[in-house]
């Protein structure tokens, strides 16, 4: 769906008759290139007419880029002590407490996905995720044994679509990755002008949601002393691949950290799990390197450093960046939740550029996870935790989560399920935007726990994704129209 152009003729200042008799000798093959080379041409026309009538439209997101009232703003600029260090017990990252005592994650390298592709690159079967990787690979082999034929031919074409996907990444990888030189004539703006106009150069691209937040000594437990450098989390590697790592430094070279999210599709991920929920998700996150490096290049063409990072090798662990920047919430099943769901996807841009910070959020996800629990109940592999109430682990308060054993789950079959049973992944309806108010108040979320029971049923296998399948035909999915 196109975004109508609302000015009319006389507004925009050439009528459509005079544009067709300029383009009107191009031929079909080179009419796009005659009008854009006639804009000149039109009586009255300027730049501001391009902003108009620009050839690629706006992208049109799922889900609105302000927040509604009933999503509250976090104010975590300094503690009581007056300075941005942690203090324990504080609220330091929107509704989430976190400790003096946290550890941080310190090596990318061991990144689950990391740690997974390496030993099974190399078959080394060794250590904790060299175990997970084998059982894995083991679990994988023996569906693959017994699929049908229809079966073996969806999952070679979700496959394929995934390593292509996981290939996206292998080729932004810093290493590998030809940055666009800092422009020396730096445009000056306003801290305010720059945020607003970067956040709608972002939406235009194709980025659904997009915060900042400062990179400051309260993110430095989630920055990594050593980044990954394989540039992929599950796609090729050569054999005997041993990956050097790369320093990160601290001080971080950059300011702020402008953090993107982008939603996966619907349809898609309540499949649960199978190629195309496979396939939904890494086409999302190639899609997030993409967008990540056209903002670093836009804002090195503006004048400003940044650094784009892609989701195999970052600087830090974007998620704590993104709760703050005011994307999400930290949910029971580990994934930063938005309110519109728990199927973001964020990726960050490291830049000097001035911008505005935001604000976390709370829009009741803590009080409503206590009472929830469908991604625990329903997790294939049963790795979160199902206590009412959330623990101290590892410094922050959260609930039980086994890495481990999601990863082998997700590395043999894929899987959405704690994605799609989420009852804050819903369309934007006026319908579902009502069950949000109502579940974003504490008194009301257990009613509209039992309502998700109702309408998508307590314990869902997921949704036939056959007709979703982009490439089934209609005669696979539809006989009938054929």
């Amino acid at each position: 769906m196109l975004i109508k152009n609302k000015l009319n003729e006389k507004e925009r200042g050439y009528s459509r008759r005079e544009f067709l008799k300029v383009a009107g000798g191009a031929g079909i093959g080179g009419a796009s290139l005659a009008a854009v080379a006639a804009i000149k041409e039109l009586p009255g026309a300027n730049q501001d007419m391009l902003y108009n009538s620009r050839l690629k439209e706006p992208y049109l997101p799922q889900y609105p880029s302000e927040y509604p009232w009933w999503v509250k703003e976090i104010d975590d600029t300094a503690n009581s002590l007056g300075t941005t260090e942690i203090v324990p017990g504080e609220l330091v990252l929107g509704s989430t407490k976190i400790n003096g005592q946290y550890q941080a994650f310190t090596d990318g390298r061991q990144d689950g996905f990391q740690a997974v592709g390496n030993a099974a690159t190399n078959q080394d079967w060794s250590g904790e995720w060299g175990k997970i990787a084998q059982e894995a690979v083991t679990a994988r082999n023996e569906w693959i044994a017994n699929m049908t034929p229809e079966e073996l031919h969806d999952y070679r074409f979700g496959t394929a679509i995934v390593q292509a996907s996981d290939h996206w990444h292998v080729n932004t990888a810093e290493k590998n990755w030809i940055k666009l030189p800092v422009n020396a004539a730096k445009v000056e703006v306003s801290a305010e002008e720059m945020t607003a106009k970067l956040k709608g150069v972002a939406h235009w691209f194709g980025v659904d949601q997009i915060r900042v937040c400062a990179i400051d000594d309260k993110m430095k437990p989630f920055f990594y002393k050593i980044a990954a450098t394989s540039g992929t989390l599950r796609g090729y590697r050569p054999k005997g691949w041993v990956d050097p790592g790369r320093p990160v430094a601290w001080p971080y070279p950059y300011k702020y950290a402008i953090s993107m999210g982008i939603f996966t599709s619907l349809p898609t991920h309540r499949a649960g799990v199978g190629p195309l929920a496979n396939a939904s998700t890494a086409t999302t996150c190639s899609d997030q390197d993409l967008f990540s490096k056209y903002m670093e290049s836009t804002i090195r063409g503006l004048g400003y450093e940044a650094y784009g990072m892609i989701i195999a090798d970052e600087d830090c662990c974007e998620t704590p960046l993104a709760i703050r920047a005011g994307l999400a919430e930290a949910g029971r099943s580990g994934l930063a939740i938005a309110p519109w769901g728990a199927g973001l996807r964020t990726i960050i841009v490291a830049t000097n550029a001035p911008l505005v910070p935001d604000k976390p959020i709370d829009f009741g996800l803590q009080e409503f996870c206590k009472v929830c629990g469908r991604c625990s109940d329903n997790c294939l592999a049963q790795v979160i935790g199902k206590d009412p109430e959330p623990s101290l682990i590892n410094g922050a308060y959260k609930w039980e989560y086994d890495g481990l054993l999601c990863m082998k789950q997700r590395t043999a079959f894929g899987c959405q399920f704690c994605v799609s049973v989420c009852p804050w992944s819903a369309p934007d309806t006026p319908a579902h935007d009502f069950g949000r108010v109502l579940a974003s108040i504490p008194m009301f979320a257990p009613m509209m726990v039992k309502v998700a029971d109702i309408t998508y049923g307590k314990y869902p296998r997921g949704e036939d994704a056959s007709k979703w399948q982009p490439w089934h035909t209609p005669a696979e999915w539809a006989p009938w129209r054929t």
